[in-house]
């Protein structure tokens, strides 16, 4: 689910912790906890576009 929020921009909320994440730096919370959405989360997906372009 994302979120726009006018003074930080872009926000999704993870499925998991459902703790608000910003698109402009993707980050997953807890990248070595067993999550069941991973496969088809926008985090994990943007973060691992990033790690490719940088």
């Amino acid at each position: 689910m994302i979120n726009e929020k006018s003074e930080t921009g872009k926000l999704y909320t993870c499925q998991r912790t459902n703790k608000e994440i910003p698109l402009s730096q993707p980050s997953c919370v807890d990248p070595k906890a067993y999550c069941k959405w991973r496969t088809a989360c926008p985090i994990n997906m943007l973060e691992k576009e990033s790690r490719r372009e940088g």
